[in-house]
């Protein structure tokens, strides 16, 4: 009878740490505007007792400037802010034992004089985004022989080494997708064109995207800066290091983005070569601006035929800019 209760007591204790640990699982978030208000909204979590939402300022300054209110139990919050006034926003469920889910999906956004509300003018422009590959992580792949008419895309079938899929973590990667965090949907109903967060791109007052604004996401692919392409880094999007991007630097030709990935009614030409989806089927090349014969040697002339410019113009992946900080991914090739 002895062992029977110890049995019944270390089961008991195992059963209660268990379920002290057990964190509660992390909301998704959802925010809209309306003027110079912000609503944010957050998914009721089961086990929750209650919720943090946290803010920092947008560019981010570093962990110090992070900061945090306990909403308690509510699942919305609203603010009036002020012209210009840019934020990263997230939530935090925690229980009764102490413990914290990992933070929601990641937002940030910019109050500007356009206003949020840009359905009221641009309709047209938000049902071109919904049906985009960028909006729709997925689309048509045309140059797919083995599964032709089947939509390719990150949010239905594909698979990467890196990844893997993110269809187990639509909270975290949906950081980067351009919407306020609702998952995509075919039809482009009221509610999914409300979804889209023009901001995401356009951040400046309905100006044209920079480098900056570009690479704020597709340089953080996998969740940090250049860890998962090594053709892609912070640092393109303002350095003066002419060798480390002629195309990019200040000091070089300067280009924006969209110089090489030209957009069509909210369409952009080219892709990963990991993506096979296809939003806009123009071809990005070299000899869309440099003729065959773009050096003064004719011997080396000889080569553009049959080897591709990169083989010699790019010999070296994961580098860093010489006027940037080198980051864990980019370390190894800092000067």
């Amino acid at each position: 009878m002895k062992n029977r209760l110890i049995s019944l007591a270390v089961a008991l204790c195992l059963w209660y740490a268990a379920a002290a640990a057990a964190a509660p699982a992390p909301p998704v978030m959802s925010h809209t505007f309306t003027g110079l208000n912000i609503a944010i909204a957050w998914t009721a979590v089961p086990g929750a007792t209650g919720y943090k939402l946290f803010y920092a300022p947008y560019p981010f300054r570093g962990p110090e400037t992070i900061g945090s209110f306990d909403m308690g139990s509510a699942t919305s919050a609203a603010y009036s802010l002020w012209k210009d006034a840019a934020y990263y926003i997230a939530v935090q469920a925690y229980d009764g034992q102490g413990n914290s889910s990992d933070y929601s999906n990641v937002a940030y956004f910019i109050m500007d004089h356009y206003g949020s509300d840009c359905l009221s003018c641009h309709t047209t422009e938000a049902t071109e985004v919904h049906g985009s590959v960028h909006y729709q992580w997925q689309g048509p792949a045309p140059t797919m022989i083995n599964q032709p008419g089947t939509p390719q895309g990150k949010l239905t079938n594909a698979v990467n080494s890196y990844c893997i899929n993110i269809l187990g973590n639509w909270e975290g990667c949906s950081a980067c997708h351009i919407g306020k965090g609702a998952r995509p949907e075919a039809v482009a109903s009221p509610t999914q064109l409300a979804n889209i967060d023009c901001a995401k791109c356009h951040n400046r007052g309905g100006a044209m995207p920079t480098r900056a604004d570009c690479l704020n996401c597709h340089a953080k692919a996998g969740g940090g800066d250049a860890v998962k392409r090594g053709d892609l880094a912070l640092a393109t999007g303002g350095t003066a290091d002419r060798n480390y991007d002629v195309h990019m630097a200040t000091t070089g030709a300067n280009l924006p983005c969209q110089s090489c990935h030209i957009t069509e009614n909210h369409r952009i030409a080219g892709k990963g070569s990991d993506l096979r989806a296809t939003d806009l089927d123009v071809p990005v090349t070299c000899s869309t601006c440099h003729s065959s014969a773009p050096h003064d040697d004719s011997t080396v002339n000889r080569h553009t035929a049959r080897v591709a410019c990169q083989t010699c113009h790019i010999p070296v992946y994961a580098k860093n800019a010489a006027d940037s900080a080198a980051s864990e991914a980019t370390a190894i090739r800092k000067p």
